[in-house]
């Protein structure tokens, strides 16, 4: 009892301190609201070129069936491997669980390096099927699972599998090319409309306006994200939009007219092959204010520095939003070291996303840790 209370009134003053801490913090630090983020937003269906080399299911290797012939116990706190394991065993109960039920004399007679489930029925259930990410060499993968679909994402290369591991069919249809699906598909081709709609309304200096190799369409369109939305069931990648690609020697030009904007694609039902609604929305706090070339100050009554760009995107869902973040930081026009300043975080009304609604979104600026921009 005595144990109980002392505890129990360790943590009531943990939380009192953790209470004082957060109402003392300054605001600042909590970031701020900023409302109506304008976005541009372009319906299209998934379309694009057809790759032969899509990914290919290969065998897995069998898991190690019977583990128990793997180690033999000797002095205490030692473990002999005695042969070869030929798979991987991953946990299915918790480490500490599986190792009090083992036959040995001390549970430190084993290496955590190695698989410690010998029964069967400890270990996870055996791989079905498995198959390369070969696209741009597996750059960033990701990976999210529907209802009867699998998609997996590198860098800017979008392919849909069923959940036998083959890869869906691509359509070619010249009388109803709506009803196209090149599959696998990439993130220039699935946010191409709205890419072009920002670049028409891109922001530059006078030298580099009309430079075509500022615009977005010259640059970077990938390091996309991909997630399912089992609220709404739908398909839901994010990407960014860079004008990284400029063909000056000008290091300060080049360097104050970097642009950054979020590339967001919702399917229009679960099925990808229905198309995408797509939304481009600045990535950095009023990405592109101004074309002035020089960041001795912000642009006129605005946030954005020339030199500030953004990377490392990341998405979250709930019930009632879709939350964007990334990375924002600083080049300076002069060259010198490149510094973080803080996280951008979007959030959208994800019904108004999923209906093609240019969305009320809502920025805050973070200051949780730096940007990685």
């Amino acid at each position: 009892m005595v144990i109980r209370f002392v505890a129990a009134s360790l943590l009531l003053i943990a939380c009192f301190i953790q209470s004082q801490a957060q109402d003392s913090e300054p605001k600042a630090s909590q970031g701020r609201v900023v409302k109506n983020i304008q976005a541009t937003v372009v319906d299209v269906a998934v379309t694009g070129p057809i790759d032969a080399r899509m990914d290919t299911p290969v065998a897995n290797h069998p898991i190690e069936a019977d583990l128990d012939t793997a180690y033999v116990n000797t002095k205490p706190g030692t473990a002999k491997k005695t042969s070869q394991q030929t798979g991987i065993a991953l946990a299915g109960p918790s480490a500490v669980a599986a190792a009090v039920k083992l036959p040995l004399s001390k549970p430190e007679s084993f290496q955590f390096g190695e698989s410690i489930f010998f029964l069967a029925s400890q270990r996870s259930q055996e791989l079905t099927t498995r198959w390369e990410a070969a696209q741009n060499g597996g750059q960033d993968p990701q990976v999210a699972a529907g209802h009867s679909l699998l998609a997996v994402l590198t860098w800017d290369t979008l392919t849909f599998y069923d959940k036998s591991g083959r890869p869906l069919p691509s359509v070619n249809d010249p009388t109803h090319p709506e009803r196209n699906f090149a599959n696998p598909t990439n993130t220039e081709t699935i946010f191409a409309a709205v890419v072009k709609k920002l670049d028409e309304n891109l922001n530059l200096n006078a030298k580099a306006q009309n430079d075509p190799s500022f615009l977005f369409e010259a640059g970077e369109i990938g390091d996309a994200r991909i997630i399912f939305d089992n609220f709404r069931n739908l398909w839901v990648v994010l990407a960014t939009a860079k004008n990284n690609h400029p063909k000056t020697k000008d290091f300060a030009l080049l360097t104050s007219q970097r642009r950054t904007k979020f590339l967001l694609a919702v399917s229009r039902d679960e099925d990808p092959r229905h198309g995408f609604r797509t939304f481009g929305l600045n990535a950095t706090p009023d990405d592109g204010a101004c074309g002035k070339n020089s960041d001795d100050s912000p642009c006129p009554g605005s946030r954005f520095t020339p030199g500030n760009a953004a990377d490392y995107p990341s998405i979250g869902v709930s019930k009632t939003h879709y939350i964007l973040t990334i990375g924002v930081g600083h080049a300076p026009l002069d060259g010198s070291d490149h510094t973080p300043l803080f996280t951008w975080m979007v959030v959208l009304n994800a019904g108004d996303v999923a209906n093609g609604v240019s969305p009320d979104a809502k920025a805050r600026l973070c200051r949780l840790g730096p940007g990685r921009g």
